[in-house]
């Protein structure tokens, strides 16, 4: 959207919200505080936000929030990147969180501009997730259920260990474009907590494209997925040669629960420990 319109956009909401507003009297220092309103910009936010006890007072959200069930028909303000400034500012919101580091620059500044209190949100880790959660419950009041589910996600990262031999793991991501993750992604991080090493993790970006050939050089003794493990074990079967072919090592994880960084990354942390045992068992 062209910003000299944007701008527009802004003066003319703000002042209908102005004149189509009854006038009030002046407020009273010991008046009650308003109620807490929030939105969500991400869905992962929306996750951490349900988590930390605060569900009740969230009444908007991103574009493909689908977890958990019941902020699932809250209103969509736009999908993180491009916001409905006219539906967002419907909602009266207190506070608008967004993604810290998730790219939604465009966003942050409008809601700046829009003037309401925006609240980001580092998640690009592991170990970002638990303060992520107390962060919340602490604007929300709900200091003593957040922090329970923050140590209790904290306590079952830390149980995903393995000591035995290690997996050297290709993560894919689609077929064509070929992506995969560098060891700065946290779905990497859990992979080498469950004993697996990621074939492409020196590389600098964090969702690089790979070629086929270069799959093949790294002959990865396991293939993992969020996807269809089935449609990738298609694709494969060219390179029976190998590894992750020749021993049958072509493995998905569900995709939900690894897909954001929210607090299922620690089932979705499970779940890949699970797989790589099975794939060592898995040995012809």
């Amino acid at each position: 959207m062209n910003p000299g319109r944007v701008t527009a956009l802004v003066v003319v909401l703000a002042a209908c919200l102005v004149a189509c507003s009854p006038g009030e009297p002046e407020a009273d220092a010991s008046a009650a505080p308003e109620p807490l309103r929030l939105v969500t910009l991400a869905p992962h936010l929306a996750e951490i936000v349900a988590a930390a006890g605060a569900a009740d007072v969230l009444v908007g959200v991103s574009a493909y929030t689908d977890y958990p069930a019941s902020v699932t028909d809250l209103p969509i303000v736009g999908d993180g990147f491009r916001i409905d400034a006219e539906a967002l500012l419907a909602l009266k919101p207190t506070h608008v969180l967004a993604w810290g580091g998730g790219g939604q620059i465009d966003s942050i500044a409008l809601v700046k501009e829009l003037g309401l209190n925006l609240v980001t949100i580092e998640t690009r880790g592991l170990d970002d997730i638990a303060p992520a959660i107390r962060e919340v419950g602490a604007l929300a009041g709900t200091e003593s259920v957040a922090a329970a589910v923050a140590s209790r996600f904290e306590s079952e990262i830390a149980a995903l260990s393995y000591d035995g031999a290690r997996l050297s793991v290709f993560y894919q991501i689609g077929e064509r474009p070929l992506y995969t993750i560098n060891g700065d992604h946290f779905i990497s991080d859990l992979m080498a907590r469950c004993g697996g090493d990621n074939v492409f993790g020196d590389l600098e970006t964090l969702a690089p494209v790979v070629s086929v050939e270069a799959v093949v050089r790294a002959d990865p003794n396991v293939i993992l997925t969020g996807s269809d493990a089935t449609a990738i074990a298609n694709m494969w079967q060219r390179w029976p040669d190998l590894g992750a072919v020749e021993n049958d090592r072509i493995l998905g994880v569900p995709g939900d629960l690894i897909g954001r960084p929210g607090p299922r990354l620690a089932a979705g942390g499970r779940a890949i420990c699970e797989t790589l045992t099975a794939a060592r068992q898995a040995e012809r």
